[in-house]
């Protein structure tokens, strides 16, 4: 054994790296030296370890059977010991006992044996020298096993991958060279071949690197070592060639090598279809909630299998007794007297299946008032749906309570009824006959009123006619010998004109009975324009200003229309004031159902009505006889003072109420009454200006 010249104590110590002094003595290598490094490295202590042989002092681990360390070790010293030189060993698993814990704890390292030869060349001692790579290895290992389960998993989630796409580049540096990238990413950065921008750093890559906050991010990652990550990021990919403003999730996470981070792994996943189905779906949910809420009829929106109430209106909330606090809460746990019912077996049937229920008089006892009711509702349920999936369900109802509880009552009392009468079918057959009569004589007074309405128009008029022709022919001809008899004649025909008028406005008041047509479109403002070129000539004879705003376009009969506006403005016309032009403003304005006066009976209810307003600056009237100004025959003023019948308001009326609406006017003494004709709004044909 050869001698020691120097303490290899004191220079082990001095020595970085973990080593150990072997004496050549196999198969024992006795361990003479050891520096710091080691001793921490594998937790032991230098006098436990100085003397005793390389093997038993650092055992390998019995509980891992296929340990084989020391085996490779002993291989790799003697092959020192017979080529006396270096012998690097590939890495092993060489586990070393914790003192802490009493158990082996695995490493893995990478030995190096190097000879020490004497002066005449044998080896005086032998160098073990390793680096403790177990965490490298692990590391290794466990990016091996994820790419190894990554593939295990891919045929499992391929359908899924391929909707959810994932782009991926690898950076290094502070500029964010570009060492990895796969087609996902390329895209992201509006390129396609890889080989174009491997090597190359973003900013050379990116429209506007410089600028882009992506720089600073990594650079902000590499000096932190904190991953950053952000989700739904606006950003801009390329499709096409062409910019597509998109929305993606980004992770930023350092890549540490031996210890120090100088990479950084991009991950983005286009999110933009997911982001722009979530706020269609918001929109969608906001539209629906705007529907329930003002849906007239009681609705009420599920959510879950547990039907948790989402949306709730006010007419629901009055069939359930209850307040806007049910809102969160399950179905049953608001109305637990649900659980078990008809009702309730069937909307568990609409969410499981996505079939629709719809049934009238549906039973459905429930506490509306704080105790057990039997309630009765006309009700639809509607599987509620997310793409394919059933997420819930939409439920509406009307409460029919009252309807069937009189019907029943009313079939109750109708089978008392038969028990206690059995010669009421007999009564029946009578009223039924006397009925039958009644529609045939009402059929004959129609015909009859046809009739006349013939005989009016045609035998009437007539002799009427020839009296005014005659009175005409004795005016021309024998006006001389007539003499005070003109005054008698001119008087017969004054009156047969009147009569003739008279029949006219007779026969236009019964056939706006009998005769209408309320379904064509009519425009109010063309319908008015061809009135007014029928009155031009008394216009103008008047002086008069007629001024006609915008008018809307409604359903309605022309012809009664027509006669409504020509009788209202003749009227304006005719009732002037001495020495003053007439004034005439015609106008329209939308109103809700709610503002209109208690006065105002229009004769069929809409949600809004068109009023049309007629003002004029005539003679005017007294409020207290506004009701009669529009019956049959019904005048104001003598004969004299102002020609007519006393039928033109009465037709106006009719008129009015064909249309489903009413007429009524206000006026005082020496000004015109504003007459207002309000219509019945049935569908939104509204020009701009009669909003």
């Amino acid at each position: 054994m050869p001698s020691l010249l120097i303490d290899p104590l004191a220079v082990l110590n001095a020595l970085p790296g973990n080593h150990l002094i072997l004496l050549p003595d196999a198969p024992t290598f006795t361990i003479v030296g050891v520096t710091d490094a080691y001793l921490a490295a594998t937790y032991t202590q230098r006098e436990t370890i100085i003397g005793k042989g390389v093997f038993e002092a650092l055992p390998d681990s019995a509980q891992n059977q296929q340990a084989i360390g020391a085996v490779n070790l002993g291989a790799s010293l003697r092959e020192v010991l017979h080529h006396k030189r270096p012998q690097p060993m590939a890495d092993q698993r060489y586990d070393i006992i914790n003192p802490l814990t009493g158990q082996f704890e695995v490493k893995v390292w990478k030995p190096l044996n190097q000879p020490v030869l004497d002066s005449v060349g044998e080896v005086g001692y032998i160098i073990h020298t390793v680096d403790d790579i177990t965490e490298t290895v692990q590391l290794r290992e466990a990016g091996r096993l994820a790419i190894q389960q990554l593939g295990e998993s891919e045929n499992r989630f391929h359908d899924r991958i391929e909707q959810v796409p994932l782009a991926i580049a690898l950076t290094r540096g502070n500029d964010g060279v570009i060492e990895s990238i796969n087609a996902s990413m390329l895209q992201i950065i509006g390129q396609t071949d890889g080989r174009d921008v491997l090597g190359k750093k973003l900013a050379e890559v990116l429209p506007h690197g410089e600028d882009q906050p992506l720089l600073g991010l990594i650079r902000q990652v590499l000096r932190s070592g904190e991953p950053f990550r952000d989700n739904e990021v606006p950003v801009t990919l390329w499709s096409g060639g062409k910019p597509v403003p998109s929305y993606v999730d980004i992770s930023y996470t350092p890549v540490v090598e031996s210890g120090v981070i100088n990479a950084v792994l991009h991950v983005a996943v286009d999110v933009t279809q997911q982001v722009l189905a979530r706020r269609k779906l918001e929109e969608s949910g906001a539209r629906l909630r705007s529907i329930v809420q003002q849906s007239p009829a009681a609705t009420l929106v599920l959510g879950g299998n547990d039907f948790v109430i989402e949306q709730i209106n006010q007419p629901m909330l009055a069939f359930i007794g209850r307040g806007e606090e049910v809102i969160g809460q399950p179905l049953l746990g608001v109305m637990p007297e649900l659980g078990g019912q008809f009702a309730w077996q069937q909307a568990q049937r609409v969410y499981r299946e996505g079939v629709s229920f719809d049934q009238s008089e549906l039973l459905v006892p429930h506490h509306r008032t704080g105790i057990p009711e039997d309630y009765y509702y006309n009700v639809a349920y509607r599987p509620l749906r997310e793409g394919e999936q059933i997420i819930g369900l939409i439920q509406v109802a009307v409460d029919v309570t009252e309807q069937v509880t009189a019907r029943r009552k009313l079939e109750e009392s109708e089978a008392r009824f038969r028990q206690l009468s059995a010669d009421l079918e007999q009564q029946v057959q009578a009223r039924t006959a006397q009925l039958q009569a009644s529609v045939l004589d009402l059929l004959r007074s129609n015909d009859n009123l046809q009739q006349f309405a013939y005989i009016a128009s045609h035998d009437l008029q007539e002799p009427l006619r020839k009296i005014q022709s005659f009175g005409d022919l004795l005016k021309t001809q024998y006006a001389e010998p007539l003499g005070e008899g003109m005054g008698y004649l001119e008087r017969m025909q004054s009156a047969a004109g009147r009569m003739s008028t008279l029949i006219k406005d007779l026969l236009a008041y019964s056939r706006i009975s009998t005769q209408q047509n309320t379904t064509s479109s009519v425009s109010l403002n063309e319908l008015v324009q061809s009135v007014l070129s029928d009155l031009d000539m008394r216009i103008g004879e008047t002086s008069a200003e007629v001024v006609v705003e915008s008018l809307p376009t409604v359903p309605g009969d022309a012809s009664q229309l027509s006669q409504l506006f020509a009788n209202l403005l003749s009227n304006a016309l005719k009732f002037r004031r001495p020495g003053v032009s007439p004034l005439i403003r015609v106008s329209c304005r939308r109103i809700p159902a709610k503002e209109l006066p208690p006065s105002v009976q229009p004769t069929r209810t809409a949600a809004s009505y068109y009023q049309v307003k007629m003002a004029d600056n005539g003679i005017g009237f007294d409020d207290k006889y506004v009701d009669r100004i529009f019956q049959v025959f019904q005048r104001l003023h003598g004969k004299g003072e102002y020609a007519g019948t006393g039928i033109g308001l009465a037709i106006c009326q009719k008129v009015a109420a064909n249309h489903g609406g009413a007429i009524t006017a206000s006026s005082q003494p020496g000004k015109g009454p504003p007459s207002t004709c309000t219509c019945r709004l049935r569908r939104p044909l509204l020009p701009d200006s009669c909003q």
